[in-house]
């Protein structure tokens, strides 16, 4: 009933029966583009420390196997531009790469990766903390 209209504004997935199933792929599709976006900026900046332009960097990444939708939409858009708009709030990342993480644990699932991709999340959001409390 509700199908036709939710297909109107995107697509639709029945994950299925249990109670959180939606929830728990929300969770891991916001870890693997919470790490996409980690990645690509850490490369980027060491791409750009080496003396490479980063437009360029993100056209040859754009062009071969590192192309994630970090590089394609995000960087283009608002990373290089440094308008950092691109549609989702720090906080609500690292709360939802948190909360994945968390029910990995709770699952027995090691998650090597998504921890160290939680840190630098918790970093990030440090740092926009003290960024608008300390006078510049």
């Amino acid at each position: 009933m509700l199908r036709p209209i939710l297909e109107a504004i995107g697509k639709v997935f029945y994950i299925g029966p249990e109670p959180g199933m939606g929830q728990m792929m929300k969770l891991i599709n916001n870890l693997l583009s919470a790490t996409a976006t980690a990645a690509t900026s850490e490369a980027v900046v060491l791409g750009v420390k080496a003396g490479l332009d980063p437009r360029v960097m993100i056209d040859v990444i754009n062009a071969g196997s590192g192309r994630s939708t970090a590089s394609e939409d995000k960087f283009p858009r608002s990373i290089l531009p440094r308008s950092f708009d691109y549609g989702f709030a720090l906080g609500l990342m690292t709360k939802d790469v948190k909360l994945c993480v968390e029910e990995a644990e709770a699952l027995g699932v090691p998650m090597w990766i998504g921890q160290a991709v939680k840190q630098m999340w918790l970093y990030g959001l440090a740092q926009g903390a003290r960024s608008r409390i300390s006078p510049h």
